[in-house]
């Protein structure tokens, strides 16, 4: 065993690992290979990105105690979630699958503070405590940082952490205030809150504190209605007033021969029936909302993860969207909210994406609507929706009406496979009081287990301007 000493140094030295470095060292195993390429069990959710370098070795036993022989030195050429591929650039041995590899991942520091502190620290949508929060072991590289703290604005900016540094945010965060929606049967009648007049129904009140306030709506003709209502910041509510006719009364006439008392019978008083918002809405047509610049909506999906959409710019025909951890901008056709268009690079690309028009204004129960896409030559796909009705719809953002719709994906070309269906379906709520869908439902089948990022979510917040 004493002759391998000899042997060992001359490895060390040969490949340059004598010396230590700080960085954290990820490890892996060696799945396949051919030639000077090979493939590796170390992906992007390893930290892993392209151009990292590492060193391939295996194992012996040196008195009892495993001892690593280094044969190979690489470079990560391709990467994907879960595995990469990597370029053999020097070695003095055979490199076999099984193999172990190491590579030195190179970190940083994230010091992240708000004002008030106590809001919930999101690092690329994964969280990661509350303010003030002090992070090590970093990846470098560019990051998308989410705060997010009840009642105020959400602040999410992207930061790039470089070796060695500790990189700094600190910011104020905005206070939410909340915004009440007022509908009436019939329309036009005379809103007060907190005894102030504001205005005509319907009737949206932006920048109302949150607590509680009184509601006071009156119309002539008919009786004054009332009620306390709590907003909360950053939510908006949604109060429905069914005002009642005021009641006549009908004298009927003396006859002064008999001198007998005047009798005064009771009218007859017409009963308004009371309407939901939700058999309102079902006999209705839904146009597509207009956004402003500033709407933002935040959801959350069954994994925690916490993502926002906020509107950056508007055109003469498009919306622009920016969603937390994708690149491009979407562009939304105002009339339909089709997403039309990916803005990359101030230019505009057609989407093609399969799932890109979930939206096909104006909506209707019943309504439905189809089209096509061809993701590669030999598969096309199918795309069916219909709008199946109105609904309440309890998230955490609050509880709101919505439209249920109803979509169908169907691969056409695909070879059949006893495991793997040809269809599925996911469920969505769009509801005009938040301007947003509320919810998503996705099939839990394999059929989707290939579309990344297609998962239930619910709606935790929005602001609209």
């Amino acid at each position: 065993m004493m002759g391998l000493a000899p042997i060992l140094i001359i490895l060390f030295i040969h490949l340059g690992i004598a010396s230590s470095s700080p960085a954290g060292i990820v490890k892996g195993k060696v799945t396949s290979i051919r030639g000077n390429a090979m493939e590796l069990d170390l992906g992007i959710e390893k930290g892993i990105q392209q151009g990292d370098s590492g060193k391939v070795y295996y194992n012996i036993l040196i008195d009892g105690k495993e001892k690593p022989i280094f044969i190979a030195k690489f470079k990560i050429t391709h990467l994907s979630e879960k595995s990469s591929m990597a370029q053999i650039q020097e070695k003095t041995g055979e490199v076999k699958v099984g193999y172990w590899v190491e590579i030195a991942v190179k970190e940083g520091e994230l010091e992240l503070r708000s004002d008030p502190p106590g809001a919930k620290v999101y690092v690329d949508g994964k969280e990661k405590g509350e303010t003030p929060s002090f992070l090590s072991n970093v990846r470098l590289g560019e990051h998308v940082i989410l705060i997010v703290k009840e009642g105020y604005e959400p602040y999410e900016e992207q930061v790039k952490v470089i070796e060695g540094e500790r990189k700094k945010i600190s910011v104020s965060l905005k206070r939410l205030v909340g915004i009440l929606f007022v509908n009436t049967v019939p329309p036009g009648a005379n809103i007060f809150i907190d005894g102030k007049s504001v205005g005509l129904s319907p009737y949206e009140g932006k920048d109302l504190s949150s607590g509680t306030h009184r509601v006071r709506v009156v119309k002539e003709g008919y009786e004054t209605w009332g009620k306390d209502v709590v907003v909360e910041a950053g939510k908006g509510l949604q109060v429905f007033a069914m005002l009642r006719e005021k009641s006549k009364e009908v004298v009927k006439p003396s006859t002064p021969a008999k001198e007998e008392p005047l009798k005064i019978t009771e009218a007859k008083v017409t009963k308004v029936p009371r309407v939901s918002r939700v058999e309102e809405w079902a006999k209705r047509s839904c146009e597509a909302p207009v956004w402003k610049i500033g709407d933002m909506w935040i959801c959350k999906n069954v994994t925690g993860v916490i993502w926002t959409r906020e509107v950056v710019d508007i055109k003469e025909d498009l919306f622009i969207l920016k969603i937390t951890g994708i690149k491009p901008l979407l562009g939304y056709d105002k009339k339909t909210l089709k997403c039309t268009f990916l803005i990359e690079n101030g230019k505009e690309v057609k989407n093609t994406d399969p799932h890109r028009d979930f939206f096909d204004f104006p909506l209707f129960v019943g309504k439905k609507w189809s089209y096509t896409t061809s993701p590669s030559p030999s598969i096309s796909t199918l795309n069916e929706f219909k709008v199946e009705g109105v609904e309440e719809v309890k998230v955490s953002a609050g509880t709101f009406a919505a439209y249920r719709i109803y979509y169908v994906q169907k691969r056409i070309g695909t070879t059949p496979h006893s495991n793997i269906p040809t269809e599925g379906w996911v469920r969505y709520w769009y509801s005009p009081e938040v301007k947003y869908l509320v919810k998503r439902e996705v099939e839990k089948s394999a059929f989707w287990d290939t579309v990344k990022g297609l998962k239930d979510f619910e709606l935790i917040s929005y602001n609209l301007k």
